[in-house]
């Protein structure tokens, strides 16, 4: 394999690698703030809504993210 494909396969591997850890961050911190404010607050649905919200975010981070990486015309 010539270098440039090499250097092709590690951007491709460092972009799916990004992906991953923005969307596991992003989830793992809304379940956090979830069950904070169910202990605090009281009631089981605030673990769910925060891990929906992880899950909002990390897909609005990525799109963002996509938006400016791929042209679009």
């Amino acid at each position: 394999m010539k270098r440039s494909e090499w250097v092709e396969i590690l951007r491709y591997l460092s972009l799916i690698t990004w992906v991953g850890i923005v969307m596991v961050v992003s989830i793992y911190f809304g379940w956090w703030l979830g069950g904070r404010l169910a202990a605090w607050l009281g009631g089981s649905f605030w673990t769910i809504i925060g891990f929906l919200l992880g899950v909002a975010a990390g897909g609005v981070t990525l799109w963002s993210t996509f938006r400016k990486l791929i042209p679009w015309e």
